[in-house]
């Protein structure tokens, strides 16, 4: 989940395998692959979020926390957005 602050109860975006925006690419190496739909970049703050991905499945009681991330978003300089 993709938040704005580690404290707010509300995430920006939820990626998961199964709404195709987080893929294992090569578990072995650690090689994930994140993808956030367009639309979903719009609502975006230009700031820097916090991410963090969890492990939830039938095999494994959880959902177990695996690592978290920070990025900066920031406002396209090529073109116009709305």
């Amino acid at each position: 989940m993709v938040r704005d602050s580690r404290d707010d109860p509300t995430f920006l975006v939820e990626l998961t395998t199964a709404n195709g925006g987080f893929q294992v690419l090569d578990g072995i190496n650690g090689r994930l692959q994140f993808t956030i739909p367009p639309d979903q970049t719009l609502t975006l703050p230009v700031a820097k979020v916090l991410m963090d991905v969890e492990r939830t499945d039938d095999v494994i009681q959880g959902p177990i926390w695996l690592f978290e991330a920070t990025f900066q978003v920031k406002k396209p300089i090529t073109r116009d957005t709305p």
